[in-house]
């Protein structure tokens, strides 16, 4: 049962899945964006499964490695493993926590995964094309049909607005609050 104190340190454990998240925070969103499938890909050996996701925006670049069953729960062994990637530079990893996970989600991984490596040589445009129309055939394959599809761009499109504007709402929020400081610096001259 969960405390009632909402500060309290007691927290309700999840039911045991498997399942752990791990945090790589970064510096940059280019580097997040750079080392995510290397970091991954590197760790995928050493787990029955896993994804992961990118988190990056104008305040935040975090990368979340969702593996099942990790054979690595502690900071010595994720050191030796990723240092295969290379120079890794990340600010700390958080965790591993216990999180629910989703084998959906983990054989996607497995596929872009095979997909990256099938294309590694091929241009952007080339590499883009070829991936649309693997997710078209993947539709018909999963037995979706053309309303289907359209149903899921929808979908998908849906999910992408709702980023964009909620950057949006997060930039206008940063802008506003820069304005109140320069004011109230501006009108308390001890402040300065």
């Amino acid at each position: 049962m969960k405390s009632v104190n909402l500060k309290s340190k007691d927290k309700t454990p999840l039911p045991p899945t498997g399942w752990h998240r791990l945090s790589f925070i970064f510096k940059t969103t280019e580097t997040c964006n750079r080392l995510a499938m290397p970091i991954t890909a590197t760790l995928r050996p050493h787990v029955e499964a896993l994804y992961f996701a990118r988190y990056t925006s104008a305040v935040e670049a975090r990368l979340d490695v969702v593996v099942k069953h990790p054979v690595m729960l502690n900071q010595c062994d994720l050191d030796r493993i990723i240092a295969k990637v290379g120079k890794i530079r990340w600010e700390r990893i958080d965790g591993p926590v216990p999180c629910e996970g989703s084998p959906a989600h983990a054989a996607a991984f497995d596929f872009a995964l095979k997909f990256t490596a099938h294309t590694l040589t091929a241009d952007h445009q080339t590499k883009m094309a070829l991936w649309c129309d693997v997710l078209h055939w993947m539709h018909n394959m999963a037995a979706y049909d053309y309303c289907d599809e359209a149903k899921c761009h929808l979908y998908s499109l849906d999910k992408i607005v709702n980023v964009f504007d909620n950057s949006i709402k997060l930039g206008n929020q940063m802008t506003k609050t820069a304005r109140k400081l320069r004011r109230a610096k501006r009108s308390n001259p001890r402040n300065n």
